[in-house]
């Protein structure tokens, strides 16, 4: 019993609830941030950035400069690291959400929407596009309640045709 009083006594007085990272509500002041931040793993400007929604690091996302030796991509080292194997990632340059679980993986919907509440992926119309309070509470709620491997496993059940994420 004394250990226990112990352990309790170094536990902060209020715990604070999980959050993913803080995302700006306009996409364009992401999208100045990150198209000037450098990869910590290989110091180059991803061609493809990814933002990890739990720690907020920016990855090269399907780009071969930061593959390991076992060929695995940035965004499932970092999900294994980062998220016990399981993370979302912001792919910035194209304004799509992806749920990397090593070796799988599901597009999730995109947390930006424009003022008609429609998506750009890809950002091919230009519109401006803001953060969507409702789909990021959804995400975090998903994260939250561990259910990220649930809706990977859900998302590739549905797939006609399945695909290799390691990858990414």
């Amino acid at each position: 019993h004394e250990a226990l009083a112990r352990a309790l006594r170094l536990l902060p007085a209020t715990l604070t609830p999980a959050t993913l990272f803080p995302l700006p509500i306009q996409y364009h002041d992401l999208l100045k941030d990150v198209l000037k931040r450098q990869c910590k793993k290989c110091n180059k400007v991803p061609m493809e950035p990814g933002i990890c929604l739990l720690c907020g690091t920016l990855v090269c996302a399907g780009n071969e400069c930061c593959l390991d030796e076992s060929k695995i991509g940035e965004c499932t080292q970092h999900a294994i690291q980062c998220g016990a194997g399981c993370a979302p990632f912001l792919l910035v340059k194209q304004c799509l959400v992806f749920i990397i679980r090593h070796g799988a993986g599901c597009r999730h919907q995109t947390l930006y929407l424009d003022a008609y509440g429609e998506e750009d992926p890809y950002l091919k119309r230009g519109r401006p596009l803001m953060l969507n309070a409702e789909r990021y509470a959804r995400l975090q709620q998903l994260w939250c309640s561990h259910r990220l491997h649930a809706e990977v496993a859900r998302a590739n059940h549905r797939m006609t045709h399945h695909m290799t994420w390691d990858s990414i």
